[in-house]
């Protein structure tokens, strides 16, 4: 008998845990080109299946889902505001209350400057919640390191 609920309990965390592996519905790409001597063009594109959503990295107040984040290294300095290309769209979450989202593609672009010249890559990390209008997947981490030595070969 305790064999037999061992096997159970064991094939329902299996299944829950292949359940919740395989729902990975945005696919993230990383491009970066050079604007000038120490400047770049940081480009997160994001591919997200039908029917998921991802959102917005600013929210308006009362907005109850987690907005698309950008982390970058202490040795690269954001430079200006970063620009959100793709067709956003509003759900409304209360009577009031509104949040902002993205479907399909939408590319995140952020001007960087390296603060030290000696930086070999840029590091960085989005953090990201993914819906339907059914569920929401737990905040997810993608992180990414794009080298600059092979940055003169791609521009």
């Amino acid at each position: 008998m305790k064999y037999i609920y061992t096997l159970s309990i064991f094939f329902l965390f299996f299944r829950q845990e292949a359940s919740s592996q395989a729902k990975n519905p945005v696919k993230w790409h990383s491009d970066i080109k050079q604007i000038n001597e120490g400047r770049f063009l940081l480009i997160l594109r994001a591919t997200v299946e039908n029917g998921w959503h991802i959102y917005a990295s600013s929210q308006p107040e009362g907005a109850i889902s987690i907005p698309t984040h950008i982390e970058l290294d202490n040795n690269i300095e954001r430079i200006g505001v970063l620009k959100e290309i793709g067709k956003k769209e509003e759900q409304r979450i209360s009577s009031d209350g509104l949040q902002y989202y993205y479907s399909g593609t939408v590319n995140f672009v952020q001007v960087i400057r390296l603060k030290e010249k000696s930086i070999e890559s840029v590091k960085c990390r989005v953090i990201y919640m993914a819906c339907t209008e059914e569920e929401c997947l737990p905040a997810k981490v993608y992180s990414f390191s794009i080298s600059l030595k092979e940055i003169d070969k791609k521009n």
